[in-house]
């Protein structure tokens, strides 16, 4: 690499109006040139928020435009820079008579303060107070900005989510992210949280279900010391994420305790952040003035991911299982599946396990072979199913009654059973795990441990695939 940081300098301001020739959305963008070394372009974004629009929006025609102008293989990276880091690149192009030795130094110092961020992070996560509050907090550590993979369809969202966790209370008070079933509504609320905890130890943030919000309400209707610690609860909180708040849909009393909640944090500047399957508008028997309430921050929605954010997905996962998909079978996947990222994910799964326990090399055509009962077309011929009608053929399948499925018998294959037809609800309809809960007699948390247990078994044995299809295929020739 040539030594010399104002050549880098020129080249970053020939591509910087590149892209701004070709998207005026750059116009006024605010991205500086800071230093360069080992093939790499750093350039100043000025904050978290910026950095991750910037990488989302313009990385790619940044980085073409730079092969344009320059025959080294050279990277942008985005990063937030350090004062000192910039006083000093900034003296070097002024005099460019800075010694080898010294850019050495000053470039080992620049590295030895991104590492030192870096471990500090991971010996946050390993902190007994974090995790403590994460247990308090019901958040799952698993969901995480970084876990996330973002997309077009999910930019919007996701910036304003992070721009939360950074300023709560400030940034866009209150937000709602709405979006149909498995988009990613309940890993960024989570992330969210996970990341203020990380982030900040003076706040407490609580995330629970509409489900949960209302059961702790009902259980408060004893005594006036019940109501208080339930007040106390959900109103004593710096950040509020509530899931699913269309279940609160008919239930006037629960709605009037909510409105009152959510005054008391908004006029203290608290955060809150909740989740619904659709824009609060469309929601039926809510009440007009908590709508209202919704609608005083920011709506966001997420919808299903387009190609490219398929692909993106699909590569992660298929690096962390050793390329086991060649390119041919992840286009494959990604132009036949367009409903959402769970079943993307499903199907990844599935090729995954055939792979592990079998040693076959997968091809395209054994992949339409293993996908082509779970693909999309079926799933849509499997639309206007009922809880009902699933739990009744899963029964028939199990030689077993619906009411056995509904019951608390726990031998083996009943609870199978349960648990096969509580993930075919989940995964065959839009309804929520709450409102699958309801059909099933069963709280919100044993219907994940059902969801999450079939997923399991999914993965590593051939009869609960072999079950899971043709209690599929019997509900087709019902439908």
């Amino acid at each position: 690499m040539i030594n010399t940081q104002e050549f880098y300098s020129d080249l970053w301001n020939k591509i910087l109006q590149k892209l701004i020739q070709n998207n005026k959305s750059a116009e006024n963008s605010k991205m500086e040139f800071i230093y360069a070394e080992d093939n790499k372009i750093y350039i100043d974004s000025f904050s978290e928020f910026r950095k991750g629009y910037y990488t989302n929006q313009y990385l790619k025609s940044l980085n073409e435009y730079l092969s344009e102008y320059s025959d080294e293989k050279l990277e942008i990276v985005f990063f937030i820079n350090d004062k000192k880091i910039k006083k000093t690149v900034s003296q070097e192009n002024k005099i460019n008579a800075v010694s080898q030795d010294k850019i050495k130094e000053t470039n080992t110092k620049q590295e030895n303060l991104f590492s030192s961020i870096i471990n500090s992070k991971k010996s946050s996560f390993q902190n007994k107070d974090i995790i403590n509050r994460r247990k308090e907090s019901n958040l799952n550590e698993r969901y995480t900005f970084d876990s996330f993979i973002m997309g077009d369809n999910t930019s919007l969202a996701y910036n304003v989510s992070y721009a939360i966790s950074k300023e709560p209370g400030i940034a866009y008070n209150p937000c709602l992210i709405y979006g149909g079933v498995g988009l990613g509504k309940t890993h960024l609320l989570q992330s969210i949280g996970n990341n203020i905890i990380n982030t900040n130890d003076r706040l407490k943030v609580i995330y629970v279900t509409a489900e949960k919000f209302t059961n702790d309400f009902i259980n408060s209707l004893g005594t006036n010391t019940q109501i208080n610690n339930f007040k106390n609860k959900y109103r004593k909180v710096d950040v509020l994420l509530i899931d699913d708040v269309h279940f609160l849909q008919n239930k006037q009393g629960i709605q009037e305790e909510l409105f009152h909640t959510f005054n008391d944090l908004y006029e203290t500047r608290r955060q809150m952040v909740f989740t619904c399957d659709r824009p609060i508008n469309e929601l039926k028997s809510m009440t007009d003035r908590l709508k209202s309430r919704f609608s005083r921050g920011i709506n966001v929605d997420l919808r299903p991911p387009e190609y490219e954010t398929k692909v993106k997905i699909l590569r992660v996962k298929n690096l962390e299982k050793n390329n086991i998909l060649n390119e041919e079978i992840i286009d494959y996947l990604c132009q036949n599946i367009n409903t959402n990222v769970r079943d993307l994910e499903a199907a990844f799964t599935k090729l995954s396990a055939f792979h592990e326990f079998t040693k076959i090399k997968l091809t395209l055509d054994k992949t339409k072979e293993l996908i082509l009962p779970t693909l999309s077309n079926e799933n849509n011929n499997l639309k206007n199913l009922s809880v009902d009608k699933i739990i009744r053929a899963t029964a028939e399948y199990f030689d077993l009654t619906s009411y056995d499925i509904k019951g608390k018998k726990r031998n083996k294959k009943i609870v199978i059973a349960r648990q096969i037809a509580i993930f075919l609800s989940r995964e065959l309809t839009d309804f929520s795990t709450t409102e699958i809960g309801y059909d099933f007699s069963k709280d919100h948390t044993t219907i994940m441990h059902a969801i999450e247990k079939v997923e399991k078994l999914k993965a590593s044995s051939i009869d609960i695939q072999n079950n899971l299809n043709s209690i599929k295929k019997s509900l087709l020739s019902l439908n």
